[in-house]
């Protein structure tokens, strides 16, 4: 009627606890498979949809030098071939960059809003 002692409670305790880390490795992993850790190269379409820009303007960006250099994978973007970006690299000069725009004579001008 009593309480047993704890030292019988201990396996079951050990078998809970091993079901629990097992489910929390598959949890783990279908995580990682639907919501993946961003990656610390990205590609041009992903420099594109920030700037609101198609990739082959990007590209011309990086070959002309308008995108700086520590932001370029290196190895990337040869000939006509896609432009690797260092993440954090390349979202510190999106976020710090001052954008230019075409006047109706040709000309740039910084566009301050």
């Amino acid at each position: 009627m009593g309480r047993q002692p704890l030292v019988e409670e201990t396996p079951a305790i050990v078998l809970h606890a091993d079901v629990a880390n097992r489910l929390l490795a598959c949890f783990n992993r279908l995580v990682d498979h639907l919501a993946p850790e961003p990656s610390n190269m990205v590609g041009t379409e992903y420099v594109a949809k920030k700037l609101g820009r198609v990739q082959k303007y990007i590209s011309q960006m990086a070959r002309e030098g308008r995108i700086p250099k520590k932001c370029i994978v290196p190895g990337t973007g040869w000939g006509e071939g896609p432009y690797g970006f260092y993440r954090d690299q390349i979202d510190e000069w999106l976020e710090n960059r001052v954008p230019f725009f075409k006047t109706s004579r040709g000309k740039q001008g910084a566009c301050h809003d």
